[in-house]
């Protein structure tokens, strides 16, 4: 997941990178990516093709990305993709990649 930024005439592309295992705080990485939005989003689609894939199915990220969020039937669009985001930035960087038979 990431976004573009234009600082002073500059656009970057913001890629998140999970939390701080100490203080728990987002980190972010900044990307300059030129003069032009164009190419900002050029950046970042490569950032975002970059990223690795949620962790297999009988992980918990694997579960919540694929079978638990699948459940969820009727949600509007604005939730399920806070529901994608939460999972993506919050549960699968700390106890994604546990597996379920652990639990």
């Amino acid at each position: 997941m990431s976004y573009i930024v234009q600082r002073n005439h500059r656009f970057y592309v913001v890629a998140y990178n999970g939390h701080d295992p100490i203080t728990g705080r987002e980190r972010r990485r900044w990307h300059p990516a030129g003069l032009d939005r164009s190419d900002a989003e050029t950046v970042q689609r490569r950032i975002d093709d970059q990223r690795p894939t949620t962790t297999c199915e009988r992980s918990v990220g694997g579960f919540m990305s694929t079978t638990w969020l699948a459940t969820k039937h009727g949600l509007t669009r604005p939730t399920a993709s806070r529901y994608r985001w939460m999972i993506d930035h919050d549960i699968a960087p700390r106890i994604g990649r546990i597996h379920l038979d652990a639990l």
